[in-house]
């Protein structure tokens, strides 16, 4: 698997959802003893870039008060962004280099939807693997609340990752390309491969069984929990499209290569052919040619040796040629 850093995007809508997603980001409570791979005594190691001032939200609310948004009933309210990394680059890293990286990631979100949007931005390392989460409210730069403009457009046009890419880049020039670009080492799958793969079915499984067993009494309870699911399972689940992706475009390289090397085996079968039948050609002239001397020596085994050897006096290529011995005279 190569070096890989990811960008993912989620936009909430519902006051519940958002209330959920904070207890998940902010650790509030001890809610969270479903997720298997949460290792409450690390999470004292997790650190904010940005702290939050207040409830989400609230900050929502005055987020939107400072700039006199239109805020409709179907409207996003909050975009949740997580920054991750492929498993086998960032864990191998030391705490510098993880926050070094995370704090890039994090100037990107910023250039990209305002430093003063962003509500809080905090670094997990209470999980199996070190990610950022960082949410901000989507207030375009003239003021309005427009989380299609700012997010679901340039996901649609496939930009975000391209120049999330570039920005990270630019820093940290030993990061691949992601799918747009990247092959994937061909190598087996190892172990952890199927162990993270049997994390995200159980994941999945708790997150429909969360989902058929909502109700209006468990309803709030239910939809922190899946808001807390999904936000475990996307960086896994982009982490698996990329390996798809990949794993699609060296099938399709690998098909096209082959393709190749038959069509020059083809040609080599063509030549091999046409090689072997000059082979045969040559070797049939070879023995005419070797009956023809061979007849013409006998010949010349009949003319008296010093008249032969009169002849061909001085006629060195002919001596060689025929090789003949005197006849013995009779």
């Amino acid at each position: 698997m190569g070096n890989y850093a990811v960008i993912t995007l989620h936009r909430e809508k519902s006051r519940p959802s958002i209330r959920g997603l904070e207890r998940h980001i902010e650790r509030e409570g001890g809610i969270y003893s479903h997720n298997h791979e949460l290792r409450p005594e690390l999470s004292a190691l997790n650190y904010h870039f940005i702290s939050p001032a207040g409830k989400y939200n609230n900050l929502i609310d005055e987020k939107i008060s400072e700039h006199g948004c239109i805020c409709r009933s179907n409207s996003t309210l909050l975009v949740h962004a997580i920054i991750s990394a492929s498993y086998d680059y960032i864990i191998k890293k030391d705490v510098d280099y993880q926050r070094r990286l995370f704090l890039h990631a994090l100037e990107f979100i910023k250039e990209k939807y305002g430093t003063d949007n962003i509500l809080s931005a905090v670094v997990h390392l209470d999980e199996n693997a070190p990610h950022l989460h960082a949410v901000f409210v989507p207030i375009t730069r003239d003021g309005r609340l427009s989380a299609s403009e700012l997010v679901a457009k340039p996901i649609y046009e496939g930009t975000v990752q391209r120049d999330f890419f570039d920005h990270m880049k630019r820093e940290f020039p030993e990061i691949d390309t992601p799918h747009f670009g990247y092959v994937p080492d061909s190598s087996a799958l190892k172990p952890e491969v199927y162990k993270r793969a049997a994390s995200m079915v159980l994941k999945t499984e708790e997150l429909m069984a969360d989902t058929r067993d909502m109700n209006m009494f468990n309803m709030e309870k239910k939809r922190e929990r899946i808001s807390e699911s999904i936000s475990l399972l996307m960086p896994e689940i982009v982490d698996l499209k990329l390996r798809l992706d990949a794993s699609g475009k060296l099938i399709e390289q690998m098909r096209r290569d082959k393709d190749e090397m038959e069509i020059e085996l083809d040609v080599c079968r063509e030549k091999m052919r046409r090689k072997d039948s000059r082979i045969r050609e040559l070797e049939q002239l070879k023995s005419q040619d070797e009956l023809e001397i061979t007849r013409l020596q006998k010949l010349l085994s009949l003319i008296p040796s010093d008249t032969r050897h009169e002849y061909l006096k001085g006629e060195k290529q002919f001596e060689d040629v025929f090789a003949l011995r005197p006849r013995e005279e009779r």
